[in-house]
């Protein structure tokens, strides 16, 4: 996912598209400095990220509700491959890369 030109090697500049689109993100959530995101994290923290904000209830209403905690618990639990209770890098880039197929998906009316 991060070697753009498809070289086999992430030189510096496609790093830095792949720090600020992705890695960047994990790492806040990150409080516990582990190289996971625990589902407490993930609460704290995924529901102010853009992301997330635009495949929830709060891009209708404006507000982050209960209902969107429930969504964040089902997209940790269907994610956690290796069934550890937490989410690692590839896990997360896993679940942006869903979540930017779903609001494409939405977006292009694809799914009425």
């Amino acid at each position: 996912m991060a070697d753009l030109n498809g070289d086999g090697v992430v030189d510096a500049n496609e790093w830095e598209v792949f720090y600020k689109m992705l890695y960047r993100d994990f790492r806040t959530c990150d409080n516990s400095g582990d190289h996971m995101i625990q589902l407490k994290e993930a609460l704290g923290c995924f529901g102010r990220q853009d992301w997330m904000r635009k495949m929830t209830n709060e891009a209708l209403t404006g507000k982050f509700d209960a209902s969107n905690n429930d969504a964040l618990k089902e997209i940790m639990k269907w994610t956690d491959r290796d069934g550890n209770g937490a989410i690692n890098l590839a896990e997360y880039v896993f679940i942006r890369k869903s979540a930017s197929a779903w609001r494409s998906c939405v977006t292009g009316q694809m799914m009425n």
